[in-house]
């Protein structure tokens, strides 16, 4: 059976929100993010406030009724308060977007990517590129930031391959450890 893609935006996404909590559960249940039901509830209350952000859009594979797989993100603008935990710890010379007024690219909005995952058995087939450059072409944004699991081998090789850069550490919500925050510079 063959897949399809579809993109949905903030008002449309309603329809597949028990979907997208039931495949969120299952791949952050396994290593090396170990989450549980109470991680899951703290999910949906960041996917309800992630759903009213600029720009909001979701990108989903499906294999007939099954979801197999979703990316979403919206835009960040350079005043976000989300910033505060995107980029908690710089490495090297970049600092907090807007924090050098005189470099005009600060003064920029910048895309971010809060979930890419593939369900377990879809992996490796291409289903995360196809979602991430779905993403990336709408964009109009010079950038695109996302954190990711230090120790998500599979995943940091991924968007090391696509072209991302480690630029810090993030925190993807509170209590959680420290992510690499990585950026894709579009142009």
């Amino acid at each position: 059976m063959a897949d399809s893609l579809r993109t949905y935006d903030r008002e449309t996404v309603s329809e597949i929100v028990p979907d997208l909590t039931e495949l969120y559960a299952e791949v952050y249940a396994e290593p090396p993010y170990h989450e549980g039901a109470e991680e899951v509830r703290d999910f949906q209350v960041r996917f309800a406030e992630h759903r009213r952000e600029p720009a909001f859009r979701l990108a989903a594979v499906w294999q007939g009724e099954l979801l197999i797989g979703y990316l979403y993100g919206f835009r960040l603008e350079v005043d976000s308060p989300l910033w505060d935990d995107l980029l908690i710890r710089p490495a090297g010379e970049l600092t907090r977007p807007g924090g050098d007024r005189t470099d005009p690219a600060a003064r920029q909005p910048t895309a971010y990517v809060s979930e890419l995952l593939i369900r377990a058995g879809f992996r490796r087939r291409g289903v995360a590129r196809r979602l991430h450059d779905t993403f990336v072409a709408e964009r109009p944004e010079s950038r695109v930031a996302l954190l990711a699991h230090p120790d998500a081998g599979p995943a940091q090789a991924a968007y090391s391959a696509w072209g991302w850069k480690r630029v810090g550490y993030g925190r993807p919500f509170p209590g959680a450890g420290e992510y690499d925050t990585l950026m894709l510079f579009l142009s």
